[in-house]
C-alpha cells in the first residue's frame, strides 16, 4: 500500500538529472507541485469535497467517541496529489495551538493528533486529476476544517474549505502593516465588494449564512497581493468572498504621507432574503 509522506516544515529533494547547470535541488514540496489556483481541477466539486469532509467527520467522530465532554477538532493542513489523483503527502501549515478553546471541559484535537487522523482518512481517497495546458500534473491545496462535537458526540458546529492556494506575491522581506495612520479602503465601499457577491446556489438551499473574515494583503497601490481565510462558513461562500476581495482596488493605506503595504481584515456578509 502506497504510504502517505508527513512533511516537516522544509523537506529537501534532490533530482540527479544531469543538466548544464549540475544537481538541482528542490528545496520544498511546494516547488514541484501547482498551486490548486494554477490548474484544472474539480476537488471543488460537490462530489469530491464532500467525500473528503464526510470522512474526516466520520474519523473525527470515532476517534472522540470515548470523550464524555465537548470537543473541538481542527485541520490546518496542506494536501499534496500526484498526476493519478492520490494524495503524495501531507502537513500542518501552521500551529493552532493560540486558536484552541482554552477551558480544562473542552477536549482540543489539532496538530500531530489531527494530522494521523487526516492520513488515516487520505489514504483512501482518489480525485480526478489535475490537468494544466493538457497534462495531468501534480498539485497541493490547503484543507482548513473545524468540526465541534458536544458531550454527547454531536456535531453542533462545523466549517470547511479548500484554499485557492497561488504562488505568493508575498516575500519573506516583505513588511505589511497592521496599523496605520489611513487604512485601505475598497473604492466604493465595502458595498462594491458586497455588489461583486453571488450567493453560491448549495449554500443557499442549504440554508448557510453568517460572516466569511477574509484578510487582504494591500500593497503601495492600492492592489490585493494576497488573500487567506480567517473564518468560513462554507466552502463555496468562502471561495467567493476571496475572490471578490481579490478583485477590488482599493485606496492605499498612508503611514507619514507615504503609500504602504498593509494587512486588514475584511468581513463578508451572506444573508438569505
Amino acid at each position: 500500500m502506497k504510504k502517505i509522506i508527513l512533511l516537516a516544515a522544509v523537506v529537501y529533494m534532490i533530482s540527479c538529472t544531469e543538466k548544464e547547470d549540475g544537481i538541482k535541488v528542490i528545496e520544498n514540496y511546494d516547488d514541484i507541485y501547482f498551486p490548486k489556483a494554477e490548474v484544472e481541477s474539480k476537488i471543488d466539486t460537490e462530489e469530491e469535497f464532500d467525500k473528503v469532509i464526510n470522512d474526516l467527520r466520520e474519523a473525527a467522530k470515532k476517534y472522540v467517541s470515548d470523550y464524555a465532554q465537548p470537543v473541538v477538532v481542527k485541520f490546518n493542513h496542506r494536501i499534496y496529489i500526484n498526476e493519478e489523483g492520490k494524495v503524495d503527502a501531507v502537513k500542518e501549515i501552521t500551529s493552532l495551538s493560540s486558536q484552541m478553546i482554552k477551558n480544562d471541559n473542552v477536549k482540543n484535537i489539532y496538530g500531530e493528533e489531527a494530522t494521523k487522523l487526516l492520513v488515516k482518512a487520505a489514504d483512501k481517497w482518489s480525485f480526478t486529476p489535475a490537468v494544466k495546458d493538457g497534462n495531468p500534473v501534480k498539485f497541493r491545496t490547503d484543507l482548513i476544517y473545524s468540526i465541534v462535537f458536544d458531550d454527547k458526540g454531536d456535531v453542533v458546529e462545523e466549517t470547511s474549505t479548500f484554499k485557492s492556494v497561488a504562488r505568493s506575491k508575498i516575500s519573506e522581506d516583505d513588511v505589511y502593516y497592521v496599523v496605520v495612520e489611513q487604512q485601505p479602503t475598497p473604492i466604493g465601499g465595502l458595498q462594491a465588494i458586497q455588489e461583486k457577491i453571488k450567493y453560491p446556489a448549495k449554500a443557499k438551499n442549504e440554508g448557510i449564512e453568517g460572516r466569511v473574515f477574509v484578510k487582504a494583503y494591500i500593497n503601495e497601490n492600492g492592489e490585493v497581493d494576497e488573500v487567506t481565510l480567517l473564518k468560513g462558513i462554507h466552502h463555496e461562500c468562502d471561495s467567493v468572498a476571496m475572490a471578490a476581495i481579490k478583485q477590488t482596488k482599493f485606496t492605499p493605506g498612508m503611514q507619514r504621507g507615504v503609500p504602504v503595504k498593509v494587512q486588514v481584515s475584511i468581513p463578508i456578509v451572506f444573508k438569505l432574503q
